[in-house]
């Protein structure tokens, strides 16, 4: 299955280390000249910033063709979300409430890092656990109520 990748979860999956699952859970993944934008900006982490330069071979990066989205989504959502509309994706790899939001009124399921983690866990790929707790020490945020909905899922298959 083809996934077009934005910015956030491209960036948490290298600061914790399992940028690696991308690869190994999706056929093909995409990315833009934009999200790649954001990921080299001198104000992203150094890791991010130097995997920026020198991006992993699995990745391809295609320059959308522009499509009407809100004008509230940041030049990486905006390519993403144009992008998957454009390849007809499926998934986008995307964080952000708005444009998950956007993403679904044009047909696009969102899947944001903390769903990768769990398909990923699912597959047994990673410990859900552990991942979070290194998501957890990284500027990521999301509300605690998910995360602990994610790992009672991740008990409740564990112990089937």
């Amino acid at each position: 299955m083809i996934v077009v990748a934005d910015t956030s979860p491209i960036n948490y999956l290298i600061l914790i280390g399992r940028l690696d699952l991308l690869p190994a859970l999706f056929t093909n993944v995409v990315t833009t000249p934009a999200v790649m934008r954001e990921l080299g900006h001198a104000h992203s982490p150094r890791a991010v910033r130097e995997w920026a330069t020198n991006p992993a071979s699995w990745i391809e990066v295609i320059a959308p063709r522009e499509i009407a989205l809100p004008p509230n989504l940041d030049a990486g959502e905006r390519e993403a979300i144009s992008l998957a509309v454009q390849l007809s994706a499926p998934v986008i790899l995307i964080d952000e409430r708005v444009g998950a939001v956007a993403a679904v009124s044009l047909g696009i399921r969102p899947l944001g890092t903390l769903g990768v983690l769990e398909v990923a866990a699912t597959k047994n790929l990673v410990s859900l656990p552990e991942a979070l707790a290194l998501l957890k020490a990284t500027s990521f945020r999301v509300g605690s109520d998910l995360i602990r909905a994610a790992l009672e899922r991740d008990a409740l298959r564990r112990n089937k």
